[in-house]
């Protein structure tokens, strides 16, 4: 949602004052994986740097627009750059480091703390068989 100012200023109807976000949003998930291919074949400090100064300049637009549509437009350009400099920057970051348990550490990834751990069930045999069905319950309490 669009700061009410804005909303005032562009009058911006209601139904479409949340296209800006989106469009950001949306254009940064849609151009994520191909911006990492070309950040593989081109490199990641040339696409950082093209990523971070296009979003400067489109986010210089984009407080400069008039219209709906003009800040609509600006703000999905402006999804272009994270989209290039986010793989490219995880790039950067993994070539700093020597491969290792040091490396490991940075890039490792943990679910929540507050993420409730897996649980790991065991299937029930198809015989109907009660007497393993029986013995896989008291083998497995909890399951």
């Amino acid at each position: 949602m669009l700061v009410p100012t804005v909303v005032d200023a562009l009058e911006i109807p209601a139904a479409s004052a949340t296209w800006p976000a989106s469009a950001f949003s949306l254009v940064i998930s849609c151009f994520l994986l191909p911006m990492g291919r070309l950040s593989d074949m081109y490199g990641g400090k040339r696409l950082f740097v093209i990523g971070v100064g296009w979003l400067v300049i489109c986010s210089i637009v984009a407080g400069m627009a008039r219209t709906e549509l003009m800040l609509d437009l600006a703000r999905a350009m402006q999804g272009l750059g994270p989209a290039a400099f986010l793989p490219s920057s995880v790039m950067l970051l993994g070539s700093v480091y020597r491969p290792g348990p040091r490396k490991n550490l940075v890039s490792r990834v943990e679910p929540s703390p507050r993420a409730p751990p897996p649980r790991v069930r065991r299937t029930i045999p198809d015989s109907g068989d009660r007497k393993s069905v029986r013995r896989l319950e008291r083998d497995n309490p909890g399951s």
